[in-house]
């Protein structure tokens, strides 16, 4: 027990993670003064099972009619017939030239197009079997989620003077209460992150499966510490500016299911701007200027210095992700290719460059591109009418 007492002390170190002269039996939760518990972190845990239930629902009730009713396809892939050449060549390359395919299609003694179909089966058997009826309903939810939790993040801190004024997330610090619907708006974004964490291993497969689990650890401990650390006026912030732009991805990917290029081109558009305005603009204004240096002067302790470390990274993520969501619009509107810029880049945000399309002759000459599928990113089409898609 001494040993175990030693790692808590050693971990909790008040030094660390508190300003000099408060401990954590000064910011112990009562009734009067409800700051945030420690042992409140555990709730999002089994809630999490509650909003995978409300998502199983809403999937069945609300996206399953829509998306049959629109005509989305239901149907899984079907298992290929083997064939050793071309499970060979498979397993060499996945993206195909159209010599390849030819090449292929005389040693197989099959058409064209039976290579062509072979290849596509063989790409939805590896992520698993997955009917575009699925992926439209799991688009869905999310873009029901990510609405539902930023109107209800902008109704929560509507009164709050923090959200208009942000010197005030520092006022009073570390000594802040939290109020209940604050509470609740932790509890619900966490409770949706550790339902993302559990579900990936049977939802929709995708290439960067383990880099958004991580991504998924990182985002609930982010959570957590500034929770822990009671720096969640800050938090509160940083999560509506980005929920804000969510859902209009999530729509625009709900469009280009539905066929709806147009509807899609327009919700990406907006993404993109509000994506950077905020991510760009806002952010930068109203997060990191109060921040950075450290505003408690004296009181000032390591534990902050950490916190503005991620901050910053978080900034640097977004410099990044604009400049390549910018790469991919300049290429779609003035070449009209469809390659995903990331493929270079970042394997981890892009499946695009994991499907298989062939540039049959139906391509060849069009200008017209070809919807690519991306795991957590953003995806063009390169049509010569300079539509935009979003995934």
């Amino acid at each position: 027990m001494d040993f175990l007492k030693r790692i808590s002390d050693f971990l909790w170190n008040e030094s660390f993670w508190l300003p000099m002269n408060v401990s954590w039996r000064d910011l112990t939760h009562t009734p009067e003064r409800p700051y945030p518990s420690f042992h409140a972190l555990l709730y999002p845990i089994p809630l999490a099972l509650f909003v995978y239930l409300v998502r199983l629902t809403v999937e069945k009730v609300i996206y399953e009619p829509i998306g049959r009713s629109l005509r989305i396809p239901c149907r899984k892939a079907h298992n290929v017939s083997p064939n050793p050449i071309l499970e060979a060549s498979y397993k060499w390359s996945r993206r195909l030239t159209h010599a390849d395919i030819l090449g292929l299609a005389k040693r197989c003694d099959m058409t064209e197009r039976q290579v062509e179909r072979w290849f596509r089966h063989r790409n939805a058997i590896r992520r698993g079997l997955t009917s575009q009826l699925d992926k439209f309903k799991e688009t869905g939810w999310r873009f029901t989620f990510y609405l539902g939790i930023f109107l209800y993040g902008v109704w929560v801190l509507s009164d709050k003077p923090w959200f208009q004024d942000s010197s005030y997330v520092w006022t009073e610090y570390p000594f802040q209460i939290v109020t209940s619907d604050v509470w609740w708006y932790y509890m619900i974004e966490l409770s949706f992150y550790w339902s993302l964490l559990f579900t990936q291993f049977f939802d929709v497969k995708r290439k960067d499966f383990w880099e958004m689990f991580f991504h998924h650890i990182i985002t609930i401990t982010l959570m957590c510490f500034s929770w822990i650390d009671n720096t969640v006026r800050i938090g509160t912030l940083v999560l509506v500016l980005h929920d804000v732009s969510d859902f209009w991805l999530e729509g625009a990917k709900l469009a280009r299911y539905a066929k709806m290029s147009r509807l899609s081109s327009m919700f990406f558009a907006i993404f993109a701007a509000v994506w950077i305005v905020t991510r760009l603009g806002v952010y930068p204004y109203r997060i990191l200027s109060y921040t950075f240096p450290c505003p408690l002067g004296e009181k000032c302790f390591p534990a902050f210095h950490l916190y503005n470390t991620l901050l910053g990274s978080l900034q640097i993520l977004h410099i990044f992700w604009t400049f390549t969501i910018l790469r991919v619009i300049y290429r779609a509107l003035n070449t009209g290719e469809t390659e995903d810029v990331r493929s270079d880049t970042d394997e981890s945000e892009n499946e695009a460059s994991d499907d298989y399309t062939s540039p049959s002759k139906s391509e060849i000459g069009t200008g017209d591109g070809v919807v690519r599928e991306n795991g957590n990113g953003c995806l063009l089409s390169g049509q010569a009418n300079g539509d935009l898609l979003a995934k």
